[in-house]
């Protein structure tokens, strides 16, 4: 039994190692009991790391300011320490003398914080029409002048010189005639407190009085003489001091031959007319040329008496310009033949003197003249803030703004050179580009417009309409020359009511009545042909005349 059982298990043995071995033959094993899986919450995957941004191509740098920026009507300058309008007029522009011109530009408006100053490069507004109204320019004429007074037609010296200090104190700029003839002419702008002085008469006054002082003081001043009377006797001046006066900046002109009426006289023929006026008008301009190598271009009226058949004559012997006494300023598009001059008398204190002078006569045309576009701010302004605009960003952001102020003011002619300004400033800028082509529609199409509706008024018979049409066309384009002719071909409207002389009334009184100076005698008398200190009979009438900017309405 136990051989058996021992040979039993020897062969379960050797069957165990035999599957051992074996390749193919797999292991015999009892089948494992089922296991019970218990499902746990997975934790999020991971992050992904962060891809790092690919570096964009670094940004051309911004080219550096210029100096000095051009554009066809203006240079735009850097600021240097020190700067004055004289020395920058002097610098850009060749003569500190046009000073003016970079002050009267800014009105006020340059950019505070511009580093820039703008010069324009010529001048903006020959015929001085503004919005607002227009320039107008004194003509004063001086009596003689002596040591002492003598009644009204003499002024003592003293009184001179407190005069002409009073104008270079306030800044009044003394013109040459050839400077004054160009602007009634259209064709040159002056500062807006600009005045020209004149003296009738071959006086050696002048020469005494006059000459040192107006020298001594840098003003100007024109000398108008008959040709008879110079050197003629004593206290006449000489053709040889009349050609150091010229050699001296003085301008020297003619008041005819005799210095008597130019204007027909009773019973005369026009063969006669004309005869008398070759010798009154033609002889002078012969002896300038002897005298003093230049013609005379200009004409003062012997006390300032004028008509119609006069003006031909003037015209005819080639004159450019004819003065007359009348105690207003002179627009631009004054009738040239009848020039206005402020008679001075011997007794006018600075007062009085300076209430005469109008330098500008308001009338508003801005009714007449488009409404300021609305526009959004200036791309890349960020609102009112330009900190943090580059330097460049911020003067085309500047200069824009400054645009929609003048166009606010209706100005639109500046603010057109303010939008070219900025499109200079960035020529890369579209929308500066599109606000300049948007500007320059507007000046035109509004020009147009206006004159289309001044001829009809003109053909309507509303001359008074007419005329301010013409001066807002000039607002919006101070070159426009046909709106300049058609306002000097008209002449200004003049209206009148009636006066009755009452008892105890003068020229000056009636003028204090109507005007409210008495310094505006002159003019009433001029218009009803009487002489300056005529008496007035009660019971006659005066023709009042209205005068621009004064309502004429009893006080």
């Amino acid at each position: 039994m136990g051989m058996a059982r021992f040979s039993r298990v020897l062969s379960l043995a050797a069957l165990a190692m035999s599957a051992a071995c074996s390749p193919t033959t797999a292991p015999v094993t009892a089948p494992a009991p089922p296991t019970t899986v218990v499902e746990r919450p997975q934790p999020p995957p991971p992050a992904p790391a962060p891809v790092p941004a690919r570096p964009s191509a670094p940004r051309p740098p911004e080219a550096p300011l210029p100096e000095v920026l051009e554009t066809r009507d203006v240079i735009v300058a850097a600021r240097r320490d020190g700067d004055t309008p004289a020395g920058l007029a002097g610098r850009h522009l060749g003569d500190p003398d046009k000073a003016w011109m970079i002050h009267e530009w800014a009105s006020g408006l340059e950019p505070a914080d511009s580093p820039y100053v703008t010069i324009p490069k010529h001048p903006w507004n020959p015929v001085g029409v503004y919005p607002g109204g227009y320039q107008v320019v004194p003509v004063l004429v001086y009596p003689a002048l002596a040591r002492e007074r003598s009644g009204r037609i003499v002024m003592a010296s003293k009184t001179f010189e407190e005069h002409m200090r009073y104008l270079q104190g306030e800044r009044y700029h003394t013109l040459a005639l050839r400077d004054f003839v160009e602007f009634i002419d259209g064709r040159r702008q002056l500062p807006m407190k600009s005045i020209l002085l004149t003296f009738d008469g071959a006086h050696n006054g002048f020469l005494r009085y006059a000459r040192p002082l107006l020298k001594d003081l840098g003003l100007r001043a024109t000398l108008f003489v008959a040709t008879d009377a110079v050197g003629t006797g004593p206290s006449a001046l000489s053709w040889n001091e009349l050609a150091t006066l010229v050699e001296e900046g003085f301008d020297v002109q003619a008041s005819s031959k005799t210095g008597a009426d130019l204007r027909r006289r009773a019973g005369e023929s026009s063969a006669q007319y004309d005869g008398r006026m070759d010798l009154e008008l033609a002889l002078p301009v012969i002896r300038f040329r002897q005298h003093l190598a230049r013609a005379s271009e200009t004409l003062a009226y012997p006390g300032g008496a004028t008509d119609d058949e006069l003006f031909k004559q003037v015209r005819k012997h080639g004159y450019l310009a004819g003065f007359t006494l009348r105690r207003e300023s002179n627009p631009a598009f004054v009738a040239p033949l009848s020039v206005g001059r402020i008679q001075v008398p011997a007794d006018v204190t600075v007062t009085d003197l300076a209430r005469s002078l109008t330098v500008f006569r308001t009338e508003s045309l801005t009714s007449l003249l488009p409404e300021p576009a609305t526009s959004e701010p200036a791309a890349g302004s960020g609102g009112s803030a330009t900190g943090s605009l580059s330097p460049r960003r911020r003067l085309v952001v500047l200069h824009s703004r400054r645009a929609e102020e003048l166009e606010g003011k209706r100005q639109l002619r500046q603010a057109l050179v303010e939008r070219t300004i900025a499109a200079a400033f960035d020529p890369r800028d579209a929308e500066a580009k599109t606000a300049v082509t948007r500007l320059e529609a507007r000046i035109g199409e509004t020009s147009s417009r206006l004159e289309g509706e001044a001829r009809r008024l003109l053909d309507q018979k509303v001359p008074g309409a007419a005329r301010q049409h013409f001066l807002a066309i000039l607002a919006l384009d101070p070159t426009n020359r046909g709106a300049f002719e058609a306002l000097r071909e008209r002449g200004p409207d003049i209206n009148f009511i009636v006066h009755t002389v009452r008892a105890g009334d003068t020229l000056r009184s009636v003028a204090e009545l109507y005007y409210g100076s008495p310094l505006r005698a002159d003019t009433i008398a001029a218009i009803n042909g009487l002489a300056t200190d005529a008496a007035l009979v009660a019971g006659r009438t005066l023709r009042i005349p209205e005068l621009p900017g004064v309502p004429l309405v009893p006080r």
